[in-house]
């Protein structure tokens, strides 16, 4: 009588031959976008797949498909390959950086610089035309202070004139 035992070779996974397609450590994706990512390991027999964040599973099976993805979801995702005939495991990391969609901050912040700096030059400029001290005054320096000459015209008489010298700091 002839006995056929039949012999299997537990085998991997292996975290150096793990794979991630698309193969990358990071990815970045727009705030309300999506991200498929596969995970494959060599195992005999075939591996099982879960897939964590934050230390709790979110998924089973070689394939993590993430949609409307919020900037809460970035952060470091784990591949764990298990060999469920010897039990060995291996895991294969990512990290998922989110891109706000709306207009970035900096950009805002930026404008608001420019756009306030623009109003008070164009303010100061209306004030000095208006009051036509601009094209009338002189400046000069002594030591450590401006001196600051204007001249003045009285209303009640044309010809006269009051010069007024101010110390500024």
């Amino acid at each position: 009588m002839w006995w056929t035992v039949n012999t299997y070779r537990l085998d991997g996974p292996l975290e150096s031959d793990m794979t991630l397609n698309p193969a990358e450590d990071t990815y970045t994706v727009d705030e309300s976008g999506s991200l498929t990512v596969n995970c494959s390991a060599d195992c005999k027999p075939g591996c099982t797949y879960t897939w964590s964040y934050l230390d709790r599973g979110i998924a089973t099976g070689s394939r993590l498909h993430l949609t409307h993805i919020t900037e809460q979801e970035a952060g470091y995702y784990r591949c764990t390959a298990r060999n469920p005939g010897s039990g060995i495991t291996a895991d294969k990391y990512f990290k998922l950086y989110v891109e706000n969609s709306s207009f970035p901050v900096r950009v805002v912040v930026g404008l608001g610089v420019v756009i306030g700096l623009a109003v008070g030059v164009v303010a100061v400029t209306i004030y000095c035309v208006a009051r036509r001290q601009c094209a009338q005054s002189t400046t000069s320096k002594k030591g450590d202070h401006v001196y600051e000459s204007t001249s003045v015209r009285n209303n009640g008489n044309q010809n006269e004139e009051t010069n007024y010298e101010v110390l500024r700091p």
